[in-house]
């Protein structure tokens, strides 16, 4: 039998080999479509209600030590996991980057950027 995925990409994983017996609806390979790759980072209950969606991202990933790739919040799942008490989000990067399954990265949030507590302080201050 022939094995034909319903897109192009790239096989992460062998997970049965020819010859050996599968199950109906068994899995027999990961793939992965290098091009739809995101980062997904776990982000503490405390901060996780800080978090909108367009946020800025500044992330390190130590493939590239030398570089800082920006990006934005595109997703946010509704919910924080039970176990670990966090909350997670996913980055698009701006600018395209070669990234792999199981990369590591270093992420900084810009809350609130600088003209807005000057905007803030402005306000307080003209009462």
């Amino acid at each position: 039998y022939a094995v034909v995925a319903p897109w192009d990409g790239v096989v992460s994983r062998l997970i049965v080999r020819a010859g050996q017996y599968v199950a109906p609806r068994a899995s027999l390979v990961e793939i992965y479509d290098p091009c739809s790759l995101v980062i997904r980072a776990a982000v503490p209950e405390r901060h996780a209600a800080e978090l909108t969606t367009d946020m800025a991202v500044h992330v390190r990933l130590d493939a590239y030590p030398n570089r800082i790739a920006t990006g934005r919040i595109a997703r946010m799942y509704p919910y924080l996991d039970p176990r670990l008490r966090t909350r997670t989000i996913e980055i698009m990067l701006n600018e395209p980057l070669a990234l792999l399954p199981g990369m590591f990265a270093r992420l900084e949030v810009v809350l609130r950027a600088m003209e807005e507590i000057k905007t803030e302080v402005r306000k307080s201050l003209t009462g």
